[in-house]
């Protein structure tokens, strides 16, 4: 017997072969659009995902700004009553030695190039200061 003859001419094989063809097709064709579904649900997820990163990172951008701004406003005022407190203790200073001037020098950035030492009043003034700054933090 010829077993291709057979199959090609047996009615049961053809239809048991067409539904099998049919389930294959309708297999595929949902495992397309269940494939097509998760691309798209993948972008989606994707895009927000990116959106959302995206988001949070100029949240921490705006973050990093302004407590930048907040700690140099802060400083600069501290740095001014640093400056006020220096400045109203050398007035007095001054007045007490006989000063008509006090000059500041540093290293980094040298305005005054060589000056006696028996002139550096620097030990006294933050002596000074500290007593001062004790006193007031009782």
């Amino acid at each position: 017997m010829n077993s291709d003859s057979l199959l090609n001419n047996y009615e049961y094989f053809k239809e048991v072969k067409d539904k099998f063809q049919e389930k294959s097709k309708k297999a595929q064709s949902d495992l397309t659009a269940k494939g097509t579904a998760f691309q798209r649900e993948v972008a989606d997820y994707q895009k927000n995902t990116e959106e959302r990163l995206a988001r949070k990172q100029q949240e921490l951008a705006t973050y990093n700004q302004n407590a930048g701004n907040a700690l140099a406003n802060e400083e600069a005022v501290e740095n001014e009553k640093l400056y006020n407190k220096v400045a109203e203790f050398l007035k007095q200073y001054a007045k007490s030695k006989g000063y008509k001037i006090v000059l500041t020098y540093s290293k980094s950035n040298p305005s005054v190039l060589y000056a006696d030492e028996s002139l550096d009043v620097t030990k006294a003034v933050v002596e000074g200061l500290n007593a001062e700054y004790r006193k007031e933090k009782k």
